[in-house]
């Protein structure tokens, strides 16, 4: 049964993401409690200034009675009414907000107020302890220092009610505490539990994709180098399992057809001397026939026509032959450390005289410094001569050949230019088709054998062709062997 391995991926994928979520999910919640917490923790902050404001409000009001017992003057007096007055005010006004409160300690924390005010309302008294002074000079101790018991009551109010405050903002700074440390412990533990999940994963990942695809790889550019009889081998039921099967079948097919190609050639050459062997006595005995009867005064014409005939086309079968068993058994080609320049020159040599008889000139624009490279030279050879003679050919009335060589991106590149007659649209896709021809009586295998020489060499090759205007053809060939043109 085939497991889908890239469902697989997605579902451990899937959970990864759903296991993120959930933790990104409770570390949010637990941060918006610790916001909240600040936010909250920064009111009561507030509250606490106040507070704090009224005792110390408190303790001055007892400083002041203080300073009136030792030195009874009327300013220490307006400071005391001055700052019953204020308290009272905080007080209200804290206490309108407090009322609004919705928490366990508000009840305890209005009726802490509520005692200062009783404090206060206590201490307006004092108003005219100041009042009957000021009229009799006569200062009662005693009775003052009774309205200090309501200042010191009123000060250890404020400090009750700030401890409430405080031990409201320590209960949420340890609960943001509590919710940090909860969430340093699913950051720890998703980290540790991430961090082997990836380590499963690629480990996963690279026995059983990475690895895999390696192996293929490799197998693919030894299969690719003429090892027909490689193979590869897994245990996995996934897509990779099926990608090897794959690539099994298909060096099977690969390997039985080069065994039938190889047995088709070895048939070939031997029908090709089967043949070649009486072709051989019937164009020697034509020629025989032609030298007797060129010798004989009063031979008929119409014999001597028709030996002739017979004779070129012996030539002619002998020649297909040749093209015929040069195709099918298509030697691999022989790499060696070569000088694609030098080449290129030797086949402009060889072709000069057939090019000028032909009216045609010949241009090499040959790129400075190509690099040395291995490759088979008499293929290269047999391909560049037989591009320059079909641009030749193509040129009937004359015209321009050039060979252009540049190199770019650890490639060579040429091109092969003529101004011929060009190739018309419909046949520029066939051209490489083993057995189409335009030419009469031409056999259709010279680009075909051409293709596979480039092609053997690791390389491609391209024609671009205008009717009337010309054709050119682009070789491309890689300067380090095994190199792949996409």
């Amino acid at each position: 049964m085939l497991k889908k391995l890239g469902r697989n991926i997605t579902v451990f994928n899937a959970i990864a993401f759903t296991v993120v979520l959930l933790v990104g999910g409770v570390s949010m919640v637990f941060a918006k409690n610790i916001l909240h917490n600040a936010y909250k923790i920064e009111e009561e902050s507030e509250h606490i200034s106040i507070i704090h404001s009224i005792h110390t409000d408190a303790y001055r009001l007892v400083l002041a009675m203080h300073h009136f017992l030792i030195d009874a003057d009327k300013i220490y007096a307006r400071e005391a009414i001055s700052l019953i007055s204020q308290i009272k005010t905080e007080t209200e006004n804290y206490k309108a907000v407090e009322a609004a409160e919705l928490y366990a300690e508000r009840n305890l924390e209005i009726e802490l107020l509520n005692s200062i005010l009783e404090d206060i309302r206590q201490l307006g008294a004092l108003t005219q302890f100041f009042e009957d002074y000021s009229k009799t000079s006569v200062l009662d101790r005693d009775e003052l220092m009774g309205f200090e018991t309501f200042a010191y009551d009123l000060e250890a109010s404020a400090l009750k009610i700030n401890e409430i405050h405080f031990n409201k903002i320590r209960y949420w700074q340890a609960e943001s505490l509590s919710s940090m440390s909860i969430i340093a412990v699913y950051y720890a533990v998703f980290l540790f539990i991430g961090g082997i999940s990836i380590f499963i994963g690629h480990k996963f990942l690279k026995k059983n994709v990475v690895d895999p695809i390696k192996i293929l790889d490799s197998a693919t550019l030894e299969f690719a180098e003429g090892a027909l009889d490689k193979r590869v081998h897994t245990h996995s039921h996934t897509e990779i399992g099926r990608l090897y099967q794959s690539f099994n079948k298909m060096a099977e097919k690969l390997q039985q057809n080069d065994m039938h190609l190889r047995r088709f050639n070895e048939v070939a050459a031997g029908v090709s001397h089967e043949v070649k062997n009486p072709l051989n006595v019937l164009s020697v005995a034509a020629q025989k026939i032609l030298k007797k009867l060129s010798g004989q005064s009063g031979s008929d014409p119409e014999v001597y026509k028709w030996a002739s005939y017979t004779k070129h086309e012996i030539n002619r079968i002998n020649n297909i032959l040749e093209e015929f068993v040069k195709f099918a058994k298509f030697p691999e080609p022989q790499f060696f450390e070569n000088d694609i320049t030098g080449v290129i020159k030797e086949v402009a040599d060889l072709i000069s005289e057939n090019a000028k008889i032909s009216g045609v000139t010949i241009k090499l624009s040959l790129q400075e410094n190509v690099p040395i490279f291995r490759f088979d030279a008499r293929q290269l050879k047999e391909v560049l001569m037989n591009l320059s003679k079909n641009a030749v050919q193509a040129m009937k009335n004359g015209g321009m050949l050039e060979i252009k060589t540049a190199v770019a991106d650890e490639k060579v590149f040429i091109h092969v230019t003529d101004t011929g007659e060009g190739i018309s649209e419909n046949n520029l896709d066939k051209i490489f088709t083993s057995f189409f021809s335009t030419k009469e009586g031409g056999l259709g295998l010279g680009l075909p054998i051409v293709q596979k020489i480039i092609e053997s060499h690791g390389g491609k090759i391209s024609c671009t062709s205008h009717s009337g205007k010309g054709t050119t053809f682009e070789i491309i060939l890689p300067v380090k062997r095994g190199q792949a043109l996409l």
